[in-house]
Parts: structure tokens; C-alpha cells; sequence
């Protein structure tokens, strides 16, 4: 699995009308959005689509 603090990931978190970050994170490759990394929708041809957090893939991964 593929985490999003990888270098060739990228990923951006939404900033409000008063420029302060909403809590949603952004995929930068096809622009779908989320509160968690592992929850975007992303587009079916979208690059980073299964990119997970550590936490999550020592969490919910099977060995």
C-alpha cells in the first residue's frame, strides 16, 4: 500500500474564505475530497486512488 506522506503523492488540504484549513483533504491528481485520506472518492482512473495512512494500513490491513 501506498501512504500519503510518500513523496510521489500529492495531496492539499481546502483552505476557507478566511484562508484557514476546512479539515478536508484534497487529492491534487484529480481533485475529489475528503476529511480522511483513506475516504476520497477518487476518479476510477485516478493515480492515488488506495493511498492510505500508516495508522490505517497497520490498523485495517490484513498481514
Amino acid at each position: 500500500m501506498r501512504s500519503f506522506s510518500e513523496p510521489e503523492t500529492e495531496f492539499v488540504l481546502e483552505k476557507g474564505n478566511n484562508g484557514k484549513p476546512t479539515g478536508v483533504v484534497i487529492c491534487a491528481h484529480c481533485g475529489a475530497g475528503h476529511l480522511t485520506v483513506e475516504e476520497i472518492p477518487h476518479d476510477n482512473d485516478c493515480d492515488q486512488r488506495g493511498v492510505v495512512s500508516h495508522w490505517w494500513e497497520q490498523t485495517f490491513a490484513a498481514d
